[in-house]
This record gives structure tokens, sequence and C-alpha cells, in this order.
């Protein structure tokens, strides 16, 4: 599949280390690069100094969710979209991702084959990296 995707920087950003890893390895197997943040604050000190293309975040995590680490990156004026993960079922995430401005909201457990095509369309999808639109109806809802 990546022959499909192009070339990208993403961030992985999650607070569980075993889940970082795999990710990590899941786009190094695609060729793309990739760099993980445990945290949050983490990333936004790096975001200030480096671009990504596309950020995965979980959505609970200590300190600041995967919502907040959201609306800090649209006050930075920094657009990328950011596709979030999680394993929490609450209906009501749906609403607060697509409030956001999250691309997708996708729920663990995670095929990669889904997160590959979520990625391709976080990265060819010009619209997402104007945030012009942050009630549109983008975010993903599981089937």
């Amino acid at each position: 599949m990546n022959a499909t995707i192009p070339s990208a920087q993403i961030a992985v950003v999650d607070d569980d280390a075993g889940f970082r890893s795999a990710m990590l390895l899941l786009l190094d197997a695609e060729a793309l690069p990739a760099v993980a943040f445990d945290s949050p604050v983490a990333f936004l000190a790096e975001h200030e100094t480096a671009t990504f293309d596309v950020v995965i975040s979980d959505v609970q995590m200590p300190g600041l969710s995967g919502f907040e680490l959201i609306e800090a990156i649209d006050r930075g004026h920094r657009s990328v979209p950011v596709i979030l993960i999680t394993g929490r079922l609450e209906a009501d995430l749906d609403t607060k991702a697509q409030a956001c401005g999250a691309f997708a909201l996708l729920r663990k457990p995670i095929e990669a084959a889904s997160l590959l095509e979520w990625l391709h369309k976080a990265l060819t999808d010009d619209t997402c990296n104007e945030r012009d639109n942050p009630g549109s109806e983008r975010v993903h809802r599981p089937d």
C-alpha cells in the first residue's frame, strides 16, 4: 500500500508505549517516516519547530486530551489533519471529534489497512489542510 501513500512526516501521540511502538512499526513497514511522542505537551514542544503532515493521537491521555491537542494546534495556526484513536465507546465522542475538527475518529482495535486508508485520505485531501470547516462530515464513524 505504500506506493499509494504520499511521502509524509507523521506524528504519533499516545501515552501507551506499546501502542506507540506498534504504530511506528506499521508506519516503518509502509516506508512512512514517523516520530512518536508520549504526550501532547511533548508533541506541542516539537511542533513549534517541526512540520508534520498528519498527527495520529489517542483521545484520552494524562494532561491534555486528543481534543485539547487539536485546539492547541489550531491556536498555534499550524494546520495539520489529526486522526484521533480511542478505545472508548461513548457515542458523544463522534460529536466532540467532529466539533473540534478531527479528520477522523477511529476506535480500537484498529485494522492496519483501515488506518493506512485514513492516512492516505488525510494526506491527499486538500480541504483538510485548510481546516476551514471543522464541522464537516469528515469524522469516520465505525459501521
